[in-house]
């Protein structure tokens, strides 16, 4: 049994050993991790492994269906804030009770006050630099560039979480898969040839599950390449040879557009009132959108806290539009560097 906790929070998981062992794995790059002997400690909630459904006690049966995965089945013990997780050993189990585990902590962040914006982050520096807009605006070609290409470090692709810790906004993130699109990795493919060989597509479970992310497109030379590849963080930065930071200081909030006419990339400093209506655009108004039992658990208290966090982050931390196309992704990650990141420290060499 481990306990998994984030600055605000934790959650205990139980299973068999190799399960636990997995979890500890995918969750230690984002939370703290910790063994923990005896029993339960019942001040914590927990996810637990099972191999069959419970057939006795008070438990609600919960089922989750999607077009991109197996079905994900869960029985809910509200009173001693419990979820188990049945089936077989396994990949599928493994990452429907990872999802669990980060909703509820995402919960308890969101009561605490955090601020949780749809937006990834990556560390230059140990400055924290943000991406954020709507989807298919450029956020994971952004960070993927900047991880491949900037000596950067993988802090959030998405759901990235903000609180205050010394008088500094930090950002952080969570135990989560990421999703590449194909145009993605097949531009980036042109300054990397290996990278789809790197890339370990067998690992996710949802990389062969027959459904719509693995339709095949006309894409000159992608026969082999489904239409999205799903990576846990641990595996995508491995195939890059980058790290994670488990939090940075927020020093920058990017919104990329996607842009066919410019030949090479533009970073433009964004007034006050295009920042305020883009930030207010991509702040999440929900601790989460799956788990709705959830909300029976936890009421609520962090309102004014993450006002008052949004409109710190307003008055202190420039805002930028970054114009970029495909072929420019890799001058578009050294540009950002260059200009919020601090440019390169001693040592470090990245040539176009």
């Amino acid at each position: 049994m481990i306990l998994v906790q984030s600055h605000c929070g934790g959650v205990l998981i139980e299973s068999d050993r190799e399960t636990v062992d997995t979890l500890g794995d995918l969750c230690h790059d984002f939370l703290a991790v910790s063994t923990v002997a005896g029993h339960s400690d019942t001040r914590w909630p927990s996810v637990i492994g099972v191999a069959t459904a419970p057939t006795d006690g008070d438990w609600e049966r919960v089922v989750y269906a999607s077009d991109h995965e197996l079905a994900r089945t869960l029985f809910v013990d509200h009173a001693g804030r419990r979820i188990l997780v049945p089936g077989p050993p396994g990949p599928w189990r493994t990452l429907h009770m990872l999802r669990a585990v980060r909703n509820i902590l995402r919960w308890e962040a969101y009561v605490a006050g955090d601020l949780f914006l749809h937006a990834g982050m990556i560390a230059i520096n140990d400055r924290g630099v943000v991406f954020s807009g709507a989807k298919r605006t450029g956020k994971t070609t952004a960070i993927l560039a900047g991880l491949l290409f900037a000596g950067t470090r993988l802090v959030a692709n998405d759901a990235l979480t903000v609180r205050e810790e010394g008088g500094r906004l930090i950002g952080y993130g969570w135990p989560r898969s990421i999703t590449a699109r194909r145009e993605t990795l097949l531009a980036l493919q042109e300054w990397m040839p290996e990278l789809m060989r790197r890339l370990p597509y067998g690992a996710h479970p949802t990389n062969s599950w027959p459904g719509p992310h693995n339709e095949a497109q006309d894409v000159t030379h992608a026969e082999n390449v489904p239409r999205t590849v799903w990576l846990y963080p641990a595996e995508l930065m491995q195939a890059v040879d980058a790290g994670i930071s488990k939090g940075a200081p927020l020093t920058a909030i990017v919104f990329p557009q996607f842009d066919d006419a410019v030949h090479e990339p533009v970073l433009e400093l964004l007034d006050e009132a295009t920042a305020q209506t883009l930030l207010a655009a991509n702040v999440e108004s929900k601790a989460v959108y799956f788990d709705e039992f959830l909300d029976r658990w936890y009421r609520d208290t962090g309102v004014a806290r993450r006002r008052q966090l949004q409109d710190r982050v307003l008055r202190t931390i420039p805002f930028y539009r970054l114009r970029q196309n495909m072929s420019c992704a890799r001058a578009a990650a050294l540009l950002v560097r260059e200009t919020v990141g601090g440019g390169l420290v001693h040592g470090q060499s990245f040539v176009d």
